[in-house]
């Protein structure tokens, strides 16, 4: 692409080629627009925002953790610069132990398997800069979280290629395999693809991938030479559904290397083997975590990766984002993870979530609406636009919702399917006061 093709802004704006192509690739065209052009003047009630996936529902039990971990555990030492080329010393071994406490890995998790980062963000955009040239590609599972253009494009410079199954509710599913095995053959160059990105849980379906298919997963990238990346971010934002449909537990990556060696000697007649598991290198296996979600911790900006046979990756990740992290967030989060009311808090969140849950599928129900059932996650897919049969329906579906002062995430932006039309993401781990604020508004969109 020349330069002036490139360019979002004229040059008099100064901004480089390169910027110009990501902005161009990543931010619609008025993103690009005079600084002074005049702000759409708000109206109607204060927007109740359900799009952004954060968890309010133990925070007020959190403070006085953060408060009282600053108070006792700040010393003047933390004012200078983070020590540890990955991470401060206590806290990779404290998430080394967080690890082999929540996420029963096959191999324990040491300090030395682990490097910290500002935000999963930036885990991510560190991570796939290490793996890949620019112009790479990687294979993510469709529908996808959005927000992974920004972090794939910016610094990488990384191209998503999108594996979509027949629909929705196949996403998990052994269906899985022969879509991942299409959109790798039908890639401009398959040769530059570099790794597979899952979300597990899934985002925006919060839904947990069987191990089967997890292990099936792994096989694929096995046979392709490709990195196998588990984004785990909501792996403990786990909680009880009364729904009698029974739904696919929460399996770490980590807790599959061993067992998809032992996975070999099985029967291949098996259903859920249909595609022989074969055993991936475990240099190739990484998985990130964040405290941003399952914790609500957004704003603290600390994630980590664990990659248990690759020293040169994690020094990689580590020099990318050098002196970055926070001392005061990982004063606090080594004291979080180390806490002996951790487990209660977990237990805190779960028990929350299972009733913000029911107060949302509650008035799902009442109004007809189909979704996709969940015992994971801050938010569940549900169709809003009960009848939409074009991505135009979907849109005006959440006009009206924000005109009602109700913000949804449309469906569409998550790169599934082109029969999926009329879907949106919502977020329920909000305070129930406002949930239930935004669920009165909503009524005013399916009984007008």
């Amino acid at each position: 692409m020349a330069e002036a093709q490139q360019q979002l802004v004229p040059n008099p704006y100064g901004i480089s080629a390169r910027m110009g192509g990501i902005l161009s690739a990543i931010l619609p065209p008025s993103a690009g627009g005079d600084e002074d052009a005049a702000e759409p003047v708000a109206s109607g009630p204060a927007k109740i925002d359900l799009a952004t996936a954060e968890n309010w529902l133990i925070r007020e039990e959190i403070l006085p953790i953060c408060k009282d971990a600053i108070e006792q555990n700040l010393t003047v030492e933390n004012f200078s610069y983070p020590a540890g080329f990955g991470g401060e010393p206590p806290l990779l071994e404290a998430v080394a132990s967080f690890f082999n406490t929540y996420f029963h890995p096959s191999i324990p998790v040491t300090s030395n398997h682990v490097v910290t980062t500002p935000g999963a963000g930036t885990c991510l955009d560190s991570l796939l800069y290490t793996l890949c040239d620019s112009g790479d590609s990687v294979i993510v599972p469709g529908p996808c979280w959005n927000g992974f253009d920004p972090y794939f494009k910016l610094h990488p410079n990384v191209d998503i290629v999108v594996a979509n199954t027949p629909t929705l509710r196949d996403t998990l599913t052994m269906a899985l395999l022969p879509a991942l095995e299409a959109a790798y053959s039908a890639a401009p160059n398959p040769s530059r693809i570099k790794a597979l990105v899952m979300t597990n849980p899934h985002n925006p379906l919060s839904q947990c991938y069987p191990a089967a298919v997890l292990r099936q997963c792994m096989s694929f990238c096995h046979d392709r030479n490709l990195h196998f990346i588990s984004d785990e971010v909501y792996a403990l934002s786990v909680f009880a559904n009364s729904s009698l449909e029974p739904l696919t537990p929460f399996v770490s990556a980590l807790s599959l290397l061993e067992t998809l060696s032992k996975a070999e000697g099985k029967d291949k007649t098996d259903v859920n083997d249909h595609y022989p598991p074969k055993s991936i290198d475990p240099s190739r296996v990484h998985v990130l975590w964040t405290a941003s979600k399952d914790f609500g911790l957004s704003g603290i900006r600390m994630a980590c990766l664990i990659s248990q046979s690759n020293r040169p990756l994690l020094a990689g990740i580590a020099l990318s984002s050098f002196r970055q992290t926070s001392s005061l967030s990982t004063v606090f989060l080594a004291t979080l993870l180390l806490s002996p009311e951790l487990p209660a808090l977990i237990k805190l969140s779960s028990t929350r979530l299972a009733h913000s849950y029911e107060i949302l599928t509650t008035a799902l129900r009442k109004w007809d609406v189909e979704y996709i059932p969940t015992s994971t996650g801050l938010f569940l897919f549900a169709k809003l636009a009960k009848g939409a049969s074009t991505w135009e329906d979907e849109e005006a579906m959440v006009k009206k919702l924000g005109d009602l002062g109700v913000i949804v995430t449309p469906g569409r932006v998550y790169r599934g399917s082109e029969t999926d039309k009329g879907w949106a993401r919502m977020t329920f781990s909000v305070p129930e006061s406002v949930l239930r604020e935004a669920l009165m508004r909503m009524e005013g969109f399916f009984n007008p």
